[in-house]
């Protein structure tokens, strides 16, 4: 974080960080992993998701906004340095389809289908309705495990479906107001990266300590779904942190947004299965 030395104030947030890119030839770049976005092992998942996304974004010939968002998380990344290359793969009359290929050391760790697409004026719908909340002072800070150091670069508010605690619970959903801490202004790769604060559902389901017993193994395969409305209006992370975001939510001015998650698929633990999904929607300006 960089500090004006006139005014004393911050002028760049620790999340930027995370976008920092270096271009290689072609349609090449390299990150490196952020020590404040470090997940209990490895990089927080949303902030590979964010740098993947802002990869195609910084290409000279993108056009348009993006329009929905695939990651696949393949292997671990390690702490340090990391090459994406870019490829894109079609272009159509309104859209571009888009692949990147996270690498290290030649090995593969993640990839993500991107369609950027320009907006029209056409005939659309969502479908998928803002829950009756209140604002977001209304209800209590999320107080994160110490050890999750990214998650204390978020502010959640819990609506319902708090951090998981000893205790089983009867759903697997959670709604939080979210915004990241310090404030920032809301942009597609922020927001691609705020998709995937939750926790897994089945330590929502069956408490910290009762997935612990049932054997959640390191090699849990998460599956998320996404909902949007016909004819598009959202970024929609997918797989690793399925989420539907509208068009709307993205003013200068609004920093926070209400994010919900549930499982809408099938939920086992032992390394199998999970079925997870989020909608991430409605906006409120900075407190």
């Amino acid at each position: 974080m960089e500090v004006s030395m006139t005014t004393g104030q911050c002028t760049r947030h620790p999340f930027d960080a995370v976008l920092e890119l270096e271009f290689l030839d072609g349609r090449g770049v390299r990150g490196r992993t952020v020590p404040e976005y470090a997940n209990m092992v490895g990089p927080f998942g949303g902030a590979t998701a964010a740098v993947l996304l802002r990869a195609i974004e910084a290409q000279p010939d993108r056009v348009g906004e993006p329009v929905a968002l695939t990651v696949t998380y393949a292997a671990p990344i390690a702490y340090g340095e990391f090459d994406v290359d870019v490829d894109l793969v079609r272009i159509n009359r309104t859209n571009q389809h888009w692949m990147a290929r996270l690498t290290q050391g030649g090995e593969m760790k993640s990839t993500a289908m991107a369609i950027f697409g320009t907006r029209r004026q056409v005939w659309s719908d969502t479908e998928e309705v803002m829950p009756a909340v209140g604002e977001p002072h209304a209800y209590p800070v999320a107080v994160w495990p110490p050890l999750v150091r990214f998650l204390h670069n978020y502010e959640a508010r819990v609506v319902d479906g708090g951090p998981p605690t000893g205790e089983a619970a009867p759903s697997s959903v959670s709604t939080f107001w979210v915004r990241h801490t310090p404030a920032r202004r809301l942009d597609f790769p922020a927001l691609a990266a705020l998709a995937d604060v939750f926790f897994p559902r089945i330590f929502a389901r069956l408490g910290a300590t009762g997935a612990g017993r049932h054997g959640v193994d390191d090699d849990v395969l998460p599956r998320r779904r996404s909902r949007t409305g016909a004819g598009g209006g959202g970024l929609h992370p997918g797989d690793r942190s399925g989420s539907s975001i509208r068009r709307w939510v993205l003013r200068p001015e609004r920093t926070a947004v209400l994010a919900r998650r549930r499982a809408v698929g099938h939920l086992e633990s032992g390394g199998l299965l999970q079925g997870f999904g989020s909608a991430v929607g409605g906006n409120s300006a900075s407190r």
